[in-house]
């Protein structure tokens, strides 16, 4: 059960009554803030995954939703069908996603994961 309270206007505090509703509740959220980033890195976009890290984690819905994956990358390779694969590789004309990436990509996807955890359990 989560409750939330108003201290002031437009300000509130959630208060999970378990550690199991806190843990989902912040992986919710991470998700929320990190999902994006997570496909903005699989797809092989390092230069939209730096902006995200620099500026704010919503830059990283754009290419997310709308830009190609990079050929070479994770997700061209392992969500693509061939004929999707080809026009991925016709729209970059050469460029190949770098390795550096997908490992940012599984980093975030492990901090998503981890973080609400180790919270909740430490609370």
């Amino acid at each position: 059960m989560i409750r939330m309270l108003a201290h002031a206007p437009g300000a509130f505090e959630v208060i999970a009554t378990s550690r199991l509703v806190a843990a989902l509740v912040g992986m919710a959220i991470l998700s929320f803030l990190l999902g994006p980033g997570i496909v903005t890195a699989l797809k092989g976009h390092g230069i939209w995954l730096a902006a995200g890290l620099l500026f704010s984690s919503l830059v990283w819905w754009y290419p997310a939703i709308f830009r190609r994956a990079k050929p070479g990358s994770w997700w061209a390779e392992n969500v693509y069908s061939e004929r999707r694969a080809e026009r991925a590789a016709a729209d970059w004309d050469g460029q190949v996603a770098g390795t550096w990436t997908g490992k940012v990509g599984a980093g975030l996807l492990a901090i998503a994961i981890a973080v609400p955890i180790l919270v909740a359990a430490l609370a």
